[in-house]
């Protein structure tokens, strides 16, 4: 998991995240060449308040964050297996992007544990190649 804008935000933390999630895309491509069996991940991208600070007990303590924004995206980080783009945006981070890329819309999806479904956007390997090679 990667949080961007906790302690503090910035104007552009949902393209950080994006460039972020492309650059991991990226990177496994890489590392994938000459696997016999390559390895794949999904990320699921969302953009929502969430609680951020320690948790835990004096035996151990970590900084993490909690709340439905999290679930969200560990929600859409499921779904990249349903469709052909590993990298699935809720549409609040979609909206926040400077640059929109190519996504692709996959419309009202129903995420597990929410009543009320959510739009999602895919980003098409095709968009990750080329931003890469940009």
């Amino acid at each position: 998991m990667a949080l961007f804008g906790a302690p503090l935000t910035n104007p552009d933390d949902a393209d950080r995240a994006l460039r972020a999630a492309v650059e991991m895309m990226s990177r496994l491509e890489e590392f994938n060449k000459g696997l016999d069996e390559p390895l794949q991940i999904g990320i699921g991208l969302n953009t929502a308040s969430v609680i951020a600070g320690n948790v835990g007990t004096d035996q151990r303590m970590d900084y993490t964050v909690i709340g439905d924004g999290v679930n969200i995206a560990a929600r859409l980080e499921k779904l990249s297996k349903k469709y052909e783009t590993k990298i699935i945006l809720s549409e609040n981070t979609y909206n926040q992007l400077s640059e929109k890329f190519e996504a692709v819309s996959h419309g009202d999806v129903s995420i597990e544990g929410r009543k009320a479904p959510v739009k999602v956007y895919g980003i098409p390997q095709s968009s990750i190649s080329a931003f890469v090679n940009s």
